[in-house]
C-alpha cells in the first residue's frame, strides 16, 4: 500500500494515504509517532505486505515507520525525491 509519510508537507506527493494527517506537534513524541504508524499501517488489505514511503521529512517520524514495519513484519521501500531527475528514487530499506 503506498503512504505519505506527513500530509500537506510536499506537493508532489499524490497519495490517497498518509501515516500523519498533519502537522506532528511534537517530533520527539515517539510512542505516539510509533503508535500512529502502527495505526495506519494496520489498515492495509489482508495479504499485502509491502508499504511504500513517500518520504517528506522528518526523520523521527520515518524511524516510526521503519519500526512499525519491522515489528509488524512488513516490507518497506520509501521514495525519495530527486532534484536532480525530478522524481522520486526507491530506496529497499525492509525485504
Amino acid at each position: 500500500m503506498v503512504f505519505g509519510l506527513v500530509k500537506a508537507r510536499h506537493e508532489k506527493i499524490r497519495v490517497d494515504h498518509y501515516i500523519f494527517d498533519g502537522k506532528l506537534d511534537d517530533v520527539f513524541g515517539f510512542s505516539e509517532m510509533y503508535d500512529q504508524a502502527v495505526k495506519r499501517l494496520a489498515m492495509m488489505p489482508a495479504g499485502q505486505d509491502k508499504a511504500i514511503v513517500y518520504v517528506t521529512g522528518l526523520t523521527t517520524a520515518m524511524l516510526a515507520v521503519v519500526k512499525a514495519c519491522i515489528d509488524m513484519g512488513l516490507k518497506l521501500d520509501a521514495m525519495h525525491w530527486c532534484k536532480k531527475t525530478d522524481n522520486f528514487i526507491r530506496q529497499a530499506v525492509i525485504e
